[in-house]
């Protein structure tokens, strides 16, 4: 059985936190301070960390290098075979190995490490999870009142606690290590897209050495896919918004990968789907959206490499019935092209308007 490319909503609606533990690293200490069980308050207290762990699905994929010869993976796989026995003391090992790693410029954290389970062909599966979240002290606010009637704030520590704001996860990490994906790693670092100081990688170096693992695809190879599949797409659709031609979805879909940072599956099927019959918008971003799923891209974080684009992807190309052709960047109302959809006397009409022609 083919294996999926990428997490379906269908798989994120099924995922359940089955084992939870966290580890807290703090700088200057030379081992993290450990813990052997936690239990959640509430419901919200675990669907809190459930959403977190989601929040890895619209990461990079990667792959392992060297499976085979990976304690990394080893560990992963212990802990799924036999999570009774396993999964407190290699918690403790993946968290020493990752400090190891890191210990040279670490951040304060929490480590979470969670085994989850997934329903894939209506079964459950287990992952690994981990997340590394900021640890911030906790202060109580004490109100006093003084002899002469003023009211005097005063704050008292409490504890130091994890920091319960989606902003403060500093990485994220979901692990396949049963081939269930044609992923091994989705994973991704909070600061690591979209800066100038940053690589185009979405994790850090030493990141990738403690999970042990490469891209899956590089960036130069999504940004051309992405545009590929969105002309595949556009050039399906039976019936498309008045003035609208296939060639203009994929010059929006360039004109995003010029323009953004950070590629963010819901923002750019929201530039290409342009309509102002919202309800058409909606089933046609759901069906451009299900499209990229269907090729392993939907959900995927990079960062855009325009350049990569060759100049024969960045020209929309019209053929007539009489062998004209005609070529352009962009959108064709840009281009002073319109394009008339009915078709009178048995033909159809296009219209260039253009300040000058060259007839050589």
């Amino acid at each position: 059985m083919p294996r999926e490319s990428v997490l379906l909503s269908t798989h994120r609606d099924s995922l359940t936190i089955e084992d939870f533990i966290f580890h807290v690293i703090l700088k200057g200490e030379e081992v993290p301070r450990y813990f052997d069980m936690v239990t959640f308050a509430d419901n919200d207290q675990r669907q809190f960390f459930t959403d977190l762990i989601l929040a890895a699905a619209e990461g990079t994929q990667y792959n392992f290098v060297d499976p085979d010869n990976s304690d990394f993976v080893r560990n992963c796989q212990a802990i799924i075979d036999n999570p009774e026995d396993n999964f407190i003391p290699l918690s403790k090992t993946l968290t020493h190995a990752f400090h190891e790693l890191h210990s040279g410029n670490v951040n304060d954290g929490v480590f979470v490490i969670a085994r989850v389970s997934i329903i894939i062909d209506r079964q459950r599966q287990s992952f690994i999870a981990l997340l590394k979240v900021d640890y911030a002290r906790v202060y109580q606010q004490v109100a006093q009142t003084s002899d002469d009637d003023q009211i005097r704030i005063t704050f008292t520590e409490i504890q130091e606690s994890i920091a319960e704001d989606k902003s403060k996860i500093q990485k994220w990490a979901l692990i396949d290590v049963g081939n269930h994906f044609g992923w091994d790693v989705l994973a991704k670092q909070r600061g690591r897209l979209g800066r100038q100081s940053d690589t185009s990688e979405a994790i850090s170096d030493y990141f990738k050495r403690f999970l042990g693992v490469t891209e899956r695809e590089s960036a130069s190879n999504l940004t051309r896919a992405f545009v590929i599949q969105v002309s595949a797409w556009s050039r399906q659709q039976e019936s498309l918004p008045e003035d609208e031609i296939p060639n203009n979805y994929k010059a929006r879909a360039i004109a995003y990968m010029e323009s953004s940072d950070n590629f963010d599956t819901d923002e750019f099927v929201n530039l290409v789907v342009r309509d102002e019959d919202q309800e058409r918008k909606q089933r046609m971003a759901a069906s451009l959206r299900e499209f990229l799923a269907d090729k392993g891209l939907a959900g995927q974080t990079f960062t855009p490499t325009p350049n990569s684009l060759p100049k024969a992807q960045r020209k929309n190309k019209l053929t007539t019935g009489y062998g004209v052709v005609i070529t352009w960047e962009g959108e064709a109302q840009d281009n002073g092209i319109n394009i008339d959809h009915e078709r009178r006397d048995g033909y159809k009409y296009i219209t260039i308007k253009t300040p000058d022609f060259d007839l050589s």
